[in-house]
């Protein structure tokens, strides 16, 4: 399964032979809407006929995937900005009129004048779509026009995994802010392991990640760096069928000094990623307090308690303390007693211990 599947359709209206047509992009195809015949319309283009906005936008679409030379541009997406847009628009117009090149300088002026074109008149999730695309082609070898472009991703990867570092981090384990306060060194190299070491609070507060420069289409691209509150470090597909489930390598935090990764089993459903069914991961836990059910006796002076739990996929699930206990004693095969779109017999069986659940 590639990236190209799970990664949303985009679409753009543009003016064209007097109308507003579309251009939309679905799974790596660029299809024009509005031109049912692009064939023919294409051979009179080569004829001298003139050439329809939309077929021009086409063609600049190509030239980008195959130059990828707008990643200068792009990788830190950040300072992408409507000024910056503004700011390039005139910078085009200078290098047309005046032959003045002051942006993409790498490049040669008439390919920097393509490449700003397309940072101009492409909306940013066309160009993140592009980016991913020149990513897959610098991966496996087919390479790209700009021999710039592999020293790039490194960098586009590290904005990126550093905004989805903060993001599954923030709210779950601290504040956002807190979070974004984190130190965090990101190593992208393909010939070493993903890996993760550090803390999130303390004396020694900082972490350290590894991964290679595919993250960015197998992952990010694939709109799957954060599900369910958990940084995503790796992925594969789990079969070659265009849907839909992946193999990820999840960071997860047993305590706010101690990282690890886990394997984990994503399944998507059309809009975005979830865990698995069959591959259950308890993200969060809250204490509501102790109660008796109406099953137990009047007598029964057991101390039974319920929990609510975030279970990736899923929302306020409880749990029942089945078991008769006292505070810190070991608790096993927890049961679950509602959660939506589960089936309430069905056993969990996740904690060793009470205070893993944070009572």
């Amino acid at each position: 399964m590639s990236w190209r599947w799970s990664a949303p359709d985009v679409e753009m209206k543009l003016s064209c032979a007097g109308s507003w047509h579309r251009l939309r992009w679905h799974a790596g195809q660029v299809d024009l809407l509005d031109h049912p015949d692009l064939a023919a319309e294409q051979v009179l283009v080569a004829l001298g006929g003139p050439e329809p906005a939309c077929l021009s936008y086409l063609q600049l679409w190509h030239e980008a995937l195959a130059d990828g030379g707008f990643l200068g541009e792009w990788v830190d997406d950040t300072l992408l900005t409507e000024a910056r847009l503004s700011w390039l628009a005139m910078a085009l117009e200078r290098l047309r009129m005046e032959g003045f090149h002051e942006f993409l300088r790498p490049l040669p002026a008439a390919r920097a004048e393509r490449m700003g074109q397309f940072i101009h008149r492409f909306p940013r999730p066309w160009l993140d779509r592009a980016a991913s695309a020149v990513a897959e082609s610098v991966a496996n070898g087919s390479g790209v026009i700009c021999d710039q472009a592999p020293g790039l991703l490194p960098a586009a990867v590290a904005h990126r995994l550093r905004r989805a570092f903060v993001a599954s981090v923030g709210g779950r384990y601290m504040t956002l802010g807190a979070a974004a306060l984190v130190p965090l060194t990101i190593s992208v190299d393909d010939t070493r392991p993903i890996s993760v070491t550090g803390a999130l609070t303390g004396a020694h507060r900082a972490v350290t990640i590894t991964v290679g420069a595919r993250w960015l289409y197998r992952v990010w691209a694939a709109g799957a760096s954060n599900v369910g509150g958990h940084l995503v470090l790796g992925a594969e597909p789990v079969d070659a069928a265009p849907g839909h489930q992946l193999r990820a390598v999840i960071v997860t935090w047993p305590a706010l000094d101690t990282a690890q990764l886990e394997e984990r089993t994503l399944s998507h459903d059309g809009l975005d990623w979830t865990f698995w069914p069959g591959d259950r991961l308890v993200v969060g836990a809250q204490h509501i307090g102790y109660r008796a059910f109406e099953a137990h006796k009047p007598d029964d002076q057991s101390s039974h308690g319920c929990v609510r739990l975030d279970v990736a996929g899923q929302e306020a699930t409880e749990l029942s303390l089945n078991q008769t206990m006292e505070w810190g004693n070991g608790l096993t095969g927890p049961q679950v007693v509602h959660a939506p779109r589960h089936d309430p017999s069905c056993q969990l069986g996740l904690f060793d211990q009470v205070n893993q659940l944070g009572l």
